[in-house]
């Protein structure tokens, strides 16, 4: 039996060693491994966090959008309700010049009432320019506040983020 241990000791020398580097090999792929699973939770918790940044940027958008929307509803019911006036008093002005107009047909009207009449005519006109001005104003305060709102959001939108 000593014979075949002498003949088996440089095999012996050559298994333990090559045990080993296998015991060394199955360490760093465990390590590899454990290390692989740290960064796949780590790349996870990262992009839930994104994606939760996202949620709440798009919910805070959202929020923008659904205020901005009612203030809009109500400059628009505003200028609506003021547009109306402002076309009342351009037509009763319209009234008030079709009457003065037929008022200077009459034969027996003196000088001094046509003079009245032709300032208050001039009066009236320019009531109207001034009222056909604010009726165009109006109008563009809502388009120009929409313009602007929505170039805001649509200037947030745009920015890209990167995870980190």
């Amino acid at each position: 039996m000593s014979k075949s241990l002498i003949v088996a000791a440089p095999y012996i020398n050559e298994f333990v060693t090559e045990g080993l580097k296998l015991c060394s090999h199955i360490m760093e792929y465990r390590h590899a491994t454990r290390q692989t699973a740290l960064q796949r939770e780590t790349m996870h918790k990262q992009a839930n966090h994104a994606m939760q940044q996202e949620k709440n940027d798009h919910q805070r958008q959202m929020a923008k959008l659904h205020q901005l929307s009612e203030q809009f509803g109500v400059t628009l019911a505003h200028n609506r309700t003021n547009a109306i006036d402002v076309m009342q008093m351009y037509n009763d002005a319209n009234t008030m010049l079709a009457k003065l107009i037929e008022r200077i047909c009459e034969p027996d009207l003196d000088i001094e009432k046509l003079q009245m009449i032709k300032a208050v005519i001039d009066t009236l006109q320019a009531k109207q320019t001034e009222l056909i001005a604010d009726h165009r104003r109006l109008s563009s305060h809502a388009l120009t506040a929409f313009k602007h709102s929505s170039g805001m959001i649509l200037e947030e939108s745009q920015s890209l983020k990167d995870v980190y």
